[in-house]
């Protein structure tokens, strides 16, 4: 088994055990809806917050400027319970599904597997998407993105922060092969 095969399997024990914890103090920390949040950390917080509530589990939600500072790879929703952390849409229902609860338990595996898939690519391919334009493209980038995302900050950080994180995406992006899309 390869190293990344072994982190991978002792992240995923680790999340199981875990699993087994009540569901107590748990908080869904996201930005700033309205005011903060891009298209699609909006989207994949929306998302969260509407599974959690049709398998009526009980949570909180707390808006903070800074959560993909707090989330420790960046990637919002973060969801808290009790002293575990999930970031992402994807990690907080495998999480829940560890935990005994699912909405596709009318569904076969099979089914299961492909709905995991689709959802999976045009999650990957809409995500990449709206980065790009979010990020890339320079009037977008003006007009939008830097005043939304810098908008719960003070000067400097204001302009210092949506730069830096334009780096970063533009990375992100230049490795998925992206960076220079016409």
């Amino acid at each position: 088994m390869s190293s990344a095969g072994v982190i991978t399997q002792l992240v995923t024990d680790a999340l199981s055990m875990n699993a087994a914890q009540d569901w107590e103090d748990v908080s869904l920390f996201t930005p700033y809806l309205n005011d903060q949040a891009l298209m699609y950390d909006f989207a994949d917080c929306l998302a969260v917050q509407t599974f959690l509530r049709m398998t009526s589990l009980p949570f909180n939600v707390r808006q903070r400027p800074n959560v993909d500072f707090i989330s420790p790879d960046g990637v919002v929703p973060l969801l808290k319970i009790n002293k575990t952390l999930i970031t992402g849409f994807n990690a907080i229902v495998d999480f829940v599904h560890k935990k005994g609860v699912t909405l596709t338990s009318h569904l076969s595996e099979t089914q299961v597997a492909d709905m995991r898939a689709n959802i999976s690519m045009i999650e990957h391919l809409l995500t990449t998407v709206e980065m790009y334009i979010l990020w890339k493209h320079d009037e977008t980038y003006d007009k939008v993105t830097k005043l939304r995302y810098g908008s719960v900050y003070h000067w400097p950080l204001c302009s210092v922060l949506p730069f830096l994180k334009r780096r970063q995406v533009i990375e992100e992006l230049s490795d998925k092969d992206w960076s220079s899309k016409p």
